[in-house]
């Protein structure tokens, strides 16, 4: 097994524990990603074949498609490390891995939570627009 500078820090043992348990999960991260990009392709297909909505829904929707394809790509490009590391065992793929998966999460979590606001907004919004009605 080849190791480097993280091997000081952290047991042998660990670390193959790491690299059995990449083995198992990087195809799922992979397939993950493939599915997440075809459900973006998709989206972007019906869209284009029903054309409902004026042009700010168009532009919402692919703004929403690209941001999956992009987080999709974040996992696929971590699922590729995950098995480098997993075949190689060193400390550079391993980072790479977790900047690619930290790029994924960052993300996400910034989606969901300007989705939590713009939901609380509508809600906002609309129970004062009734209020007045």
């Amino acid at each position: 097994m080849q190791t480097d500078q993280v091997s000081s820090t952290i047991s042998i043992q660990t670390l193959d524990e790491i690299r059995k348990v990449l083995r198992k999960t990087w195809g799922w991260l992979a397939f993950l990603a493939v599915i997440s990009i075809g459900q973006a392709v998709l989206s972007i297909v019906f869209l284009f074949i029903r054309l409902q909505g004026g042009i700010l829904n168009i532009l919402i929707e692919l703004a929403s498609s690209a941001l999956g394809i992009a987080l999709a790509v974040f996992l696929f490009q971590a699922s590729q490390r995950a098995k480098r590391y997993a075949e190689s065992g060193t400390a550079d793929e391993l980072t790479a891995y977790h900047g690619k998966l930290k790029i994924y999460f960052t993300l996400t979590g910034l989606l969901v939570f300007i989705g939590l606001v713009a939901a609380v907004l509508m809600g906002l919004i609309g129970s004062c627009a009734g209020l007045r009605g």
